[in-house]
């Protein structure tokens, strides 16, 4: 039969066990902080706040963004190649969408979300094949690295080529010849 402790009593030793565990805790983190210290002026991990946004970051950013944009595109161009299966009520609700603001802006994130994707990659693939960045030491800290340059390009490019798809794709339904 086991024997009840009574409450106030597993109340204490509950807390007096979390409190070793927390001390045990706590004297192992300041061992392996004394052990594994880097004596550098620097901050560990300053706040994001106080850097000055530079266009690799913002590429990172957006390469993330558009990965998700990426996802959500192609969840409603799944829809619509299930609306074209399904028939001409499934696929009239699926066009009304798309011909919509909503929908418009949709596919217009969509488009530029894969351009920008493929524009970063190929980018990224130059720099791996060709452009070696070198050590950190060896940098000229007096200019601006190239990345930096082509980063504007990629932002550039990428705009650039979903404004030219979306002028041909308009040109393409009203009948013009592209």
């Amino acid at each position: 039969m086991k024997r009840r402790i009574p409450h106030s009593r597993a109340k204490r030793s509950a807390s007096a066990d979390c409190s070793r565990v927390g001390g045990v805790i706590a004297g192992l983190t300041g061992q392996l902080q004394e052990v594994f210290a880097v004596h550098n002026p620097r901050p560990l991990s300053p706040h994001l706040g106080i850097y000055r946004w530079r266009i690799n970051m913002v590429q990172s950013s957006l390469h993330r963004l558009t990965g998700l944009f990426l996802s959500i595109g192609a969840a409603v161009l799944t829809w619509g190649l299930i609306a074209a299966a399904a028939g001409h009520h499934a696929w009239q609700l699926f066009a009304d969408f798309s011909g919509s603001w909503i929908g418009l802006m949709v596919w217009f994130a969509w488009i530029w979300a894969l351009l920008f994707h493929l524009c970063n990659g190929i980018q990224h693939l130059f720099h791996s094949l060709t452009w070696d960045y070198g050590p950190q030491h060896t940098r000229d800290r007096t200019r601006n690295p190239s990345y930096w340059a082509t980063g504007w390009v990629v932002v550039g490019v990428s705009m650039a080529l979903t404004v030219l798809t979306w002028v041909l794709l308009i040109i393409k339904l009203t009948g013009g010849a592209a």
